[in-house]
């Protein structure tokens, strides 16, 4: 009887295992579509701007790449539901992200609609209108924006799919687990993160709700939160012991996190020395103790980090600015204005309250985690590794990013 008990056990696992193994490839299946999609838009959207004569060839091009983007939902939906078959009972957090990518899919179908909304300049971003200008004398701009959007939307999709296969790998119940930290901090880590893809999936349920609030907003605001909630599921990753993963998924992870750093690194650079060039020695000081084989290293890195984001939140929005903007007195505290009332005063030129709580709670989780590992080292902890100090990095240097690129619309 034992056996026999024994044996359906075996076979529930194994089961288990392939099913989460077929999801897994299911989720790379609409990755790997998603990513040729967008380099392929990539390059056509770059021969638009240097080839005006080219206009029959052009315009086929374009037919064919909205042909395939037609498509995208039905291929997106079809796979999102693949982790469900298992029967499995997932987190709230997994509930929340799952409903984030359906809306996402959703603006898929809606790209005509928006697209329309390019027609009334004045109401869309004008970073939105400075990457039409080059093309308008050679195609509609129904048919640009199109194009565009569909392009936009992929590259949001492609992260946003991707940290969902890994939040489904993910055993929620050992969240924290390669630091050996107990169960109210784990739980601490838990809330955090649920309130974190519920204010994802509340900004995305709202575009679902009103699609011609992208272009209203500069694209950024659309993109950029994916890439937070990707670069947060790789943090929770770094800090929890696994089952091995399969390789390919690993490569396409490591391929999208080394992408994000290049570019983040790219533009904070010049996002930092834009607002106050004294910034960058806080930064390169800050990834010089990531890679300093002092033995206090860890302190000295959360810290630098801990005191470069003061600095750039209060360069953003210094006191002066803020009481000019607003005496409303929940907005301080002690007399100077507190963290959330910065964050308004930095959101001032995006009236669009589901962004902006978004942020709120994105710049919450990121010093959240920050916390973690800068109270960690007044303790006797498993000292983290590499990896997980990189993640860290990659976090706040992308929630900086946000920031920075956020009080540059602003102005």
């Amino acid at each position: 009887m034992n056996g026999r008990r024994g044996e359906d056990a075996n076979l529930s696992k194994a089961l288990e295992v392939t099913v989460s193994q077929d999801s897994i490839r299911g989720f790379q299946a609409v990755t790997d579509t998603l990513r040729q999609f967008r380099e392929q838009n990539a390059s056509l959207m770059a021969e638009i701007a240097r080839a005006a004569t080219a206009y029959d060839m052009l315009t086929k091009n374009i037919a064919d790449s909205l042909a395939v983007a037609a498509d995208f939902s039905k291929i997106i939906d079809a796979q999102l539901v693949l982790p469900d078959i298992s029967g499995l009972v997932r987190p709230p957090a997994y509930e929340a992200l799952y409903s984030a990518n359906l809306s996402i899919s959703n603006l898929f179908d809606t790209t005509n609609v928006i697209a329309k909304s390019f027609a009334q300049l004045p109401s869309v971003s004008e970073i939105w209108q400075s990457q039409l200008q080059p093309v308008r004398s050679v195609l509609e701009t129904v048919q640009y924006s199109n194009l565009a959007l569909n392009s936009h939307l992929a590259q949001i999709s492609e992260l946003s799919v991707l940290a969902q296969a890994s939040l489904h790998q993910l055993p929620w119940d050992q969240i924290g687990s390669a630091l050996q930290i107990g169960a109210s901090m784990r739980s601490a880590i838990q809330s955090s993160f649920l309130d974190f893809t519920q204010a994802y999936s509340g900004f995305f349920g709202s575009l679902e709700e009103q699609p011609a609030a992208i272009v209203w907003l500069p694209p950024f605001a659309s993109e950029l939160p994916a890439v937070e909630f990707f670069n947060e599921t790789n943090l929770l990753e770094s800090i929890t012991i696994r089952e091995d993963e399969d390789i390919e998924f690993v490569e396409q992870k490591q391929q999208i996190r080394q992408e994000i750093r290049t570019e983040a690194d790219d533009k904070l650079a010049v996002l930092l020395a834009e607002l106050d060039k004294n910034l960058v020695p806080l930064w390169e000081g800050a990834r010089f103790s990531l890679e300093s084989d002092h033995p206090d290293h860890t302190r000295h890195f959360a810290t630098s980090l801990r005191e470069l984001f003061t600095h750039v939140l209060h360069a953003l929005a210094p006191d002066s600015e803020v009481k000019k903007w607003t005496n409303d007195p929940a907005h301080y505290y002690n007399k100077r204005p507190t963290r959330k009332a910065r964050l308004l005063y930095v959101c001032r030129s995006i009236n669009h309250g589901p962004f902006i709580k978004f942020l709120e709670i994105d710049i919450k989780a990121t010093l959240k985690f920050l916390d973690l590992f800068q109270g960690g080292t007044h303790k006797i902890v498993v000292g983290y590794t590499t990896d997980q100090l990189t993640a860290m990095l990659i976090r706040m240097e992308s929630a900086l990013r946000f920031m920075l690129e956020i009080g540059r619309n602003g102005k």
